[in-house]
Parts: C-alpha cells; structure tokens; sequence
C-alpha cells in the first residue's frame, strides 16, 4: 500500500503542477476520468456488486466509454485528451486499489 501510495503521490505531482505546462483542459480530462472510474465502482459497491474485479470492470468501461465518446463528438479530435483521459483512468484504478472502499 505504502508504494501505491507513493506512485499516487508522484502522479498527481508531475501531472497536476500548472507550473509544467499542463493545460487546463488535459487537466480537466485527468480530473473527470478519475472521478468517473471512483464514482462507478462507489455507485457498483453502494447497490450490493461484491464482485470487485466486476466493479472495476465497470468502472473502467463506462471511463472509457464516456472518454472516447466525447472525443469522437469534438470538431477536432486531439488524442492528447485521450491520453490524459488514460491517465485519469489509470489513478482512479490505482486510487480504489490502493484504499480498497
């Protein structure tokens, strides 16, 4: 857990300094994409899902799904979105694995 941590940490560090150059939107992308993945697998846990692999699953696919769709429906398509989208994805997952709610 103390290592999950720690990366959790060195994550948010170098991707949530403005100071770097990370625009507000990629910061937004990241932001939203977690936030959709906790809050998925929070929603699977709170209507009785046990099945954490499951729960997880979810989260991660609705994540995507939302992802891609609003990138897919832009004018133009910047797949640096998609990648911070990625990310965000990725902390949310690190995040329920490291905190086990």
């Amino acid at each position: 857990m103390r290592r999950s941590l720690i990366l959790i940490l060195a994550i948010v560090t170098l991707f949530g300094r403005p100071a770097w150059g990370i625009e507000s939107d990629k910061a937004a992308h990241l932001g939203v994409s977690h936030l959709i993945t906790t809050g998925t697998y929070g929603l699977c846990k709170a209507m009785g899902i046990e099945d954490r692999g499951f729960s997880v699953f979810m989260a991660i696919g609705l994540a995507s799904l939302v992802a891609v769709s609003k990138e897919l429906s832009d004018p133009k398509f910047d797949s640096r979105d998609l990648l911070y989208d990625g990310i965000g994805i990725g902390t949310g997952t690190l995040f329920i694995y490291t905190f086990e709610f």
